[in-house]
């Protein structure tokens, strides 16, 4: 074989091995309750596949209705979109904040006698999401319950439990109401009807700091181009 043709040879095994490479699609979508994040905060949180000065979207009020959700690098082009309420037993407003500790924590939805209820919409039926919830505030060890209330892969209550927020514990037994860890990771969620649907409080002392959605669904390995030398 000549050298022209090994080179050849050996360049068409690269294309191949690139092309037959699966990656995973991961987009991220960042939601903080308050405004406090922005790109040059480059809060990462929980999700390992979130971008460098990634976009947070910000929730401002308690009531959002079809609120378009940019994803971490900025683009709203899936079409996904929230609507998200948050209620107080004999009314009054939702919203605290605390002046110190990490941003995600900084305001919250909750306190006593608060309900949050959030649905997202737009997503991709046939895909798979991992759900990060954040719940944290100057009060340790109150207790945040969340359940499912729209599509699969959460199962019964879990619990986030507050731990003064001035650094990220991840709980890895949100089964277990007396676990500490202000967030969680709920893997393999699948929507109904392009919709995931969550409630968290349920009347308790605690609160409610933000998510982050993940698309973990597999891409399609791109077949590679094949190179012919003479």
């Amino acid at each position: 074989m000549t050298t022209a043709k090994r080179i050849v040879s050996a360049l068409t095994m690269a294309a191949l091995a690139v092309g037959l490479t699966t990656a995973n699609a991961q987009t991220v979508w960042n939601v903080n309750i308050g405004t406090e994040i922005d790109e040059t905060d480059n809060f990462v949180g929980g999700a390992t596949e979130n971008t460098a000065n990634s976009t947070w979207n910000s929730i401002p009020s308690a009531n959002q209705t079809g609120m378009a959700l940019d994803d971490s690098t900025g683009d709203n082009s899936a079409g996904v979109t929230l609507d998200f309420t948050g209620t107080r037993a004999g009314g009054g407003g939702v919203y605290g904040t605390y002046g110190t500790g990490l941003e995600i924590f900084r305001t919250y939805a909750g306190a006593s006698s608060v309900s949050v209820d959030f649905t997202l919409k737009g997503l991709d039926n046939s895909a798979t999401y991992d759900l990060i919830i954040y719940s944290d505030w100057q009060w340790a060890n109150a207790n945040y319950p969340v359940a499912q209330t729209k599509g699969t892969g959460m199962s019964g209550t879990i619990w986030i439990n507050s731990t003064g927020y001035n650094s990220l514990v991840e709980d890895t037994e949100p089964a277990n109401v007396s676990a500490q860890g202000n967030w969680f990771r709920i893997t393999g969620l699948t929507p109904d009807g392009g919709e995931l649907a969550f409630t968290g409080g349920s009347g308790n002392n605690a609160a409610f700091s933000g998510f982050q959605l993940i698309d973990t669904t597999p891409a399609a390995a791109t077949p590679g181009t094949l190179i012919y030398g003479k």
